[in-house]
């Protein structure tokens, strides 16, 4: 069970809550804020947040996985569900409040609620995984309370990661809404807001397709027709009508 707080420790926790709800930190979550720099900024946060977790929690991380596993769950009884196939975590936390986020820096109104702070959980984990498995993880966030509305938060954790794991939050996450010169396919056998296939219907570029598309997440990969290309490399490409665009959103924090 989690043990008592030393004043160190409580110190610490202030002066971690203090700094989060500070207008510099506010600062990251506007729009024109630069994304590779929030990024980085919640990679941090979610590590630090972590690391507070760990001996708060009492969790050991020189451990099998599977013990590492039960011990999560019953260090909080009830408050999370995790299974295990092979390499990949079935992660599912339940909130106090059902459909409500149970972070401390969101519930004590120290930053308003955005699907942007999600991030910081999957560094959580990420920080969290790799330090019982002792080598790089990936962490999918599949649905949230902030991110899709959900009653909870769940998420995969890849304990050996594929080369390219899909899989942008449903609905509201990844919420596409499609103008008339672009028709939205799911490809076969994916939920719907996995990966999409789109019909250019008039010639654009790559970013007026994405800012049409209006995604939340910035996509990783595009796939355009037969070719992988890398996002950040294809904004100003030239799509022609008839042209097929698979989006591949992916998760930060793997």
């Amino acid at each position: 069970m989690p043990k008592e707080l030393s004043e160190e420790e409580k110190a610490q926790r202030e002066f971690f809550a203090g700094l989060q709800k500070s207008e510099v930190f506010k600062r990251i979550f506007q729009s024109d804020f630069d994304e590779t720099a929030r990024e980085m900024c919640l990679e941090c946060t979610g590590r630090q947040c972590n690391s507070l977790f760990m001996p708060y929690a009492q969790l050991n991380t020189d451990v099998d996985i599977d013990t590492f596993i039960q011990n999560l769950m019953d260090a909080f009884p009830g408050a999370r569900k995790l299974e295990r196939k092979g390499d990949v975590i079935l992660y599912d936390f339940y909130p106090d409040v059902k459909g409500e986020c149970s972070c401390p820096i969101i519930t004590m109104g120290h930053i308003e609620p955005t699907p942007h702070w999600c991030r910081c959980g999957n560094y959580f984990n990420k920080a969290m995984w790799e330090a019982v498995v002792k080598h790089p993880v990936q962490v999918e966030l599949l649905e949230s309370p902030l991110a899709t509305g959900s009653d909870i938060c769940r998420r995969l954790i890849y304990l050996k990661p594929p080369a390219i794991t899909t899989g942008a939050p449903r609905e509201k996450q990844a919420k596409v809404i499609a103008k008339p010169s672009t028709e939205i396919k799911p490809t076969t056998g994916k939920p719907p807001a996995l990966n999409k296939e789109i019909d250019v219907r008039e010639d654009k570029t790559v970013k007026e397709l994405i800012d049409e598309l209006q995604l939340f997440l910035t996509p990783v990969l595009l796939k355009i027709n037969d070719e992988v290309f890398p996002f950040s490399g294809v904004k100003g490409k030239k799509l022609k009508k008839g042209d097929k665009v698979t989006v591949v959103s992916m998760i930060p924090g793997g």
